[in-house]
């Protein structure tokens, strides 16, 4: 697979980066977007999404870090988010992608009791898929059940497609001693560090000078890495996080738009509300009237 000077970053292969969605699972079929693009999905990253492919039928070589492997079925490979990766894929493999947003590990962490994914934040697993998974049921038997639910319309089939991901995510960490390897480069672990402050100090307001103090880097090459990692400037992160946080405040509670702004750190809830309408599409009061609709695409 040829080298690329510049890597893109994407929200799925090929679709333009949006604002982070909460709670974001996407399923679908290897064969679905493989297929349309010649069976070749060139180098990229996911600054924000973790990825979890089965290959259950045929195979293909990978780059992934700037190394080549190959991966036959039965195979399992993991991608923590901003990890650079690539694929050949021999024409008709098929198998399942799940694509979760980075709030999806949390959200299983606090469910499932405390259990420790920090490893899966950090590393990549490629290995033969094992027969078994948690308990008696075999890992691909679990992601072919999730992209089932992700195709069907029955009831529950969201909380549904949220349990068996929990699963999944128990089996790689049942698998991580033997099958975890970092591969990460320096910019992507300083991202990572990164992030996890943001989440840590979102509502603090800090500067990008604070989160580069924290990180003893300088702003310039907080700047670079986040750029190269989630091709997005620093301040962008933060704000797509506060944004995130926003409309989870809209979706899920009864506070009010002012109370809101305070919570995350505004002084003036006019100004929260501008923020929030200039990159959302809609200011928050219409957003919590309809939260269902997406912003336009490619709006930063």
């Amino acid at each position: 697979m040829p080298a690329v000077r510049s890597i893109p970053a994407y929200d799925l292969y090929g679709d333009p980066l949006r604002e982070p969605v909460p709670g974001f699972l996407h399923v679908e079929r290897i064969r679905t977007r493989a297929a349309i693009h010649a069976w070749r999905i060139g180098p990229h990253r996911h600054g924000d999404l973790f990825q979890l492919f089965f290959v259950a039928r045929g195979g293909c070589h990978a780059l992934i870090e700037g190394r080549e492997h190959r991966l036959d079925a039965p195979w399992l490979l993991w991608l923590p988010a901003g990890t650079v990766h690539g694929f050949t894929f021999d024409p008709d493999t098929d198998g399942v992608v799940v694509t979760a947003a980075a709030d999806c590990l949390a959200a299983a962490t606090a469910r499932d009791g405390g259990i420790d994914f920090a490893a899966l934040q950090e590393s990549v697993v490629s290995l033969p898929a094992p027969d078994a998974g948690p308990g008696p049921v075999a890992i691909g038997a679990l992601c072919e059940a999730l992209s089932a639910e992700a195709a069907s319309s029955t009831v529950a089939a969201r909380p549904a497609q949220a349990a068996l991901f929990d699963l999944l995510l128990v089996a790689l960490a049942r698998l991580q001693a033997p099958a975890l390897h970092p591969q990460r480069d320096a910019h992507t672990a300083l991202f990572t560090r990164f992030r996890t402050l943001v989440d840590t100090h979102v509502r603090d307001r800090w500067s990008i000078a604070d989160y580069a103090a924290a990180l003893a880097v300088t702003p310039d090459r907080l700047h670079a890495t986040a750029m190269r990692v989630a091709g997005r400037p620093p301040v962008v992160v933060v704000h797509d996080r506060l944004i995130v946080e926003a409309r989870r405040a809209l979706v899920y509670t009864g506070m009010t738009v002012a109370e809101i702004a305070f919570d995350l750190g505004f002084r003036d809830p006019a100004y929260f509300s501008r923020f929030f309408a200039r990159r959302v599409g809609r200011p928050p009061a219409a957003f919590r009237r309809d939260p269902s609709t997406q912003p336009p695409a490619g709006r930063r």
